[in-house]
């Protein structure tokens, strides 16, 4: 009903506000919204960037009413707002808001000779940047821009979501909405399904890299960001950069994701890393990689001493992207001239090598905040496993290795479970029957055990026991809940800690 009254409105710039507002509209009103209890009001679907279907959705008033979320009328206001920015734009200067005088505006022109030629401002093309052949050579200042996160995000098959409702109000005006979903076929992202591999999304970047090299003055910057948390990601990145004929003169952390957001749950990635970078004006300065690599071990401990002493809350994951984008930063600078042995030490290696100096780099500095008698199941964990749903097999194996542990001892006592190449960390109710054999069997927990079967038993609501303790004081084992705290978010961790802490003899062992 609203789409049938919206387009019978005659005046065309005033129709298609509405659409688009319409289509914003559809986030809160479909069968995958629901309803927050905590905070009494509807999720829309996309807080999420994916598909989650809920067991019990609800039903919003779509046209809207005094109070609620996700109305048309509210969706309305926030369309409304964003043209209001647009033509009277402000920045923050702490609490107050500066006018700039500016009009966020474009004017568009055919082509790029009516740019040059004053007759608009502003090119807009529905197609691949992976050929800009309408750009002349050297022709433009700077190219800003968000490439694809790999496989982090399916942005065709989620726009499909809006396109649908999109596509009803303007088909019959542009042609590229003619189409019944949105054009995938180019898409350069990492998707199996589409049977669009690494190496797919490498080539389809590295064009698109070298278009913009060939568009770029020699003066120029191009400006992109980024983040994964796997190190396969930043060998295709790195090698697209390097192989288009640029490298990288600087790189700034950025918070992505708001601080209320479902993505900001603790370890994930709450920050990009924009990438500045310059055409190489020819090959690096030789150097030796182990010379190179206390170069970046360097600069990487200063960036983490900065950012562990600013007040910001990071994960693991933020610290990673962080420090491995600095690391990046410098090994492209000598790029291909970085030697070992006197041979090449190409992207690959250098990524892993840096991928293993950024994890010891940054688990030194988790190691300060545990007891040092902890024993090395404990610890290993606490590094490499907590606060994460699942765990890729090959880099845990290797972390695993390195730190004097294996995959199959933490399979064998059930931390783990397999789920393809990946495997899903188990809850610690599901290991309350493995611990309690071992305790049958009067084995020597290791410290992460007893942390476990207390969680589950507090989680149960029966009263805690701590007989299973043994050797573990309690201020051990509070290190460990308060640590579990820190990587998971859950609070349930934060309760037993205070509860052990108060039944508990300070620094004695626990022979209740």
């Amino acid at each position: 009903m609203l789409l049938d009254a919206i387009l019978h409105i005659p005046e065309a710039n005033i129709r298609e506000l509405f659409v688009m507002t319409l289509s914003d509209a559809v986030n809160a009103n479909n069968l995958f919204c629901k309803y927050e209890v905590g905070y009494q009001k509807l999720s829309p679907l996309f807080g999420l960037h994916a598909y989650h279907p809920v067991v019990q959705p609800v039903e919003n008033n779509v046209w809207g009413t005094k109070y609620g979320r996700g109305s048309f009328v509210k969706y309305f206001g926030k369309t409304r707002r964003g043209k209001v920015y647009g033509i009277r734009p402000f920045e923050r200067d702490g609490a107050a808001r500066r006018k700039t005088g500016d009009t966020v505006a474009a004017e568009l022109a055919k082509d790029f000779a009516g740019i040059l030629a004053g007759r608009g401002n502003g090119l807009l093309w529905a197609q691949t940047s992976e050929d800009l052949s309408s750009i002349p050579d050297r022709s433009v200042d700077a190219i800003v821009t968000d490439p694809p996160y790999c496989d982090n995000v399916m942005y065709a098959e989620l726009a499909d979501f809006f396109y649908v409702w999109l596509r009803l109000g303007l088909k019959n005006t542009y042609p590229w909405f003619e189409p019944e979903i949105t054009p995938k076929a180019r898409e350069i992202v990492q998707n199996k399904m589409q049977e669009k591999n690494e190496g797919f999304f490498f080539r389809g970047l590295t064009r698109v890299f070298r278009e913009c090299h060939r568009v770029l003055r020699d003066e120029g910057l191009m400006a992109f960001t980024f983040h994964h948390k796997e190190t396969w990601a930043w060998k295709s990145v790195l090698s697209s950069i390097l192989d288009a004929g640029f490298h990288v003169v600087a790189t700034y952390p950025v918070r992505s994701e708001k601080r209320g957001g479902f993505h900001a749950d603790v370890g994930n990635i709450g920050y990009d890393i924009p990438f500045v970078c310059r055409k190489r004006p020819g090959d690096g300065q030789p150097v030796g990689w182990e010379t190179l690599k206390d170069e970046v071990y360097f600069a990487a401990q200063e960036s983490v001493e900065r950012l562990k002493t600013s007040g910001r809350q990071l994960s693991d994951g933020d610290l990673f992207v962080i420090v491995m984008g600095r690391c990046l930063e410098i090994y492209s600078k000598h790029w291909p001239h970085v030697l070992k042995e006197g041979q090449s030490v190409d992207v690959d290696q250098a990524v892993d090598d840096l991928d293993d100096l950024v994890d010891s780099l940054i688990k030194s500095y988790e190691l300060k905040l545990l007891p040092l008698t902890l024993d090395e199941t404990t610890k290993l964990y606490l590094l490499y496993i907590a606060g994460q749903p699942t765990v890729s097999g090959d880099e845990l194996r290797k972390r695993l290795v390195t730190g004097g542990g294996s995959l199959s001892d933490f399979t064998g006592r059930g931390y783990l479970v397999r789920k393809g190449r990946r495997f899903t960390v188990a809850a610690p109710g599901q290991r309350v029957e493995f611990i309690e054999r071992q305790i049958e069997r009067q084995a020597d927990l290791p410290l992460i055990d007893v942390a476990h079967h207390l969680y589950a038993t507090y989680q149960t609501g029966q009263p805690l026991q701590w007989r299973m303790m043994g050797r573990w004081s309690r201020d051990e084992l509070v290190a460990v809940l308060e640590h579990l705290y820190r990587k998971t978010g859950d609070r349930a961790w934060r309760a037993v800690a205070e509860l052990s802490r108060r039944a508990l003899a300070p620094g004695q062992e626990a022979m209740m």
